[in-house]
């Protein structure tokens, strides 16, 4: 997979449905690890697995999502039936200055509950800190800077970092380690707005 097959999302009712935690978290789990079932969706997600099997179903109606095609469709259910993401990324209508009101509140709207999601899977990891490898323990991190940048200064600076992380994205990377792991990060920058 290449990042071609990277999908645009500009439709306010598929951003609107993405902001429903359980349904980004399913995205973003199916996006970092590959196929999954609803079962085992649920075990990650902290939601039934008839639950995930309808989030799921809802984003298959989106187009995000597609099933498995099996040998046997017919001794599959919904529990048993595996999902996969249709594209290797989505990028959710960044919060661009051109973008309609609607637009903008739906991305908002994804953003928040994609930071969310992060803050949940930090709060899993912090919980579950002693039962991970010291080189493990030693390589996470938890950084915050306060830089003094101005607007295209920033654009640099995101665009170094994406040139660094991109080749490096589970979903797309043919040539990992035999030692590599999943491993979640999370960027965001913007001007403080909170500053006077």
């Amino acid at each position: 997979m290449s990042d071609v097959q990277r999908m645009k999302i500009t439709d306010v009712r598929v951003l609107a449905a993405l902001a429903h935690p359980v349904r980004l978290a399913i995205l973003q789990l199916l996006l970092s690890v590959g196929e999954r079932t609803a079962t085992q969706c649920a075990d990650v997600v902290d939601a039934s697995p008839s639950a995930c099997s309808y989030h799921l179903r809802h984003l298959e109606g989106f187009g995000l999502v597609a099933r498995v095609d099996t040998h046997d469709d017919d001794a599959v259910d919904g529990r048993t039936r595996r999902w996969r993401c249709v594209a290797t990324g989505f990028d959710f209508g960044e919060l661009q200055s051109t973008a309609a009101p609607a637009l903008l509140a739906a991305s908002a709207a994804v953003i928040a509950t994609s930071l969310e999601e992060s803050h949940r899977l930090v709060r899993h990891y912090l919980s579950h800190v002693d039962e991970v490898s010291a080189s493990w323990q030693d390589a996470a991190s938890f950084a915050t800077f306060a830089l003094s940048v101005n607007a295209e200064e920033l654009r640099s600076v995101v665009a170094a970092i994406d040139a660094i992380v991109r080749p490096l994205r589970q979903v797309t990377r043919n040539n990992a380690p035999a030692d590599a792991a999943s491993v979640h990060l999370s960027f965001v920058a913007f001007p403080r707005t909170d500053l006077v």
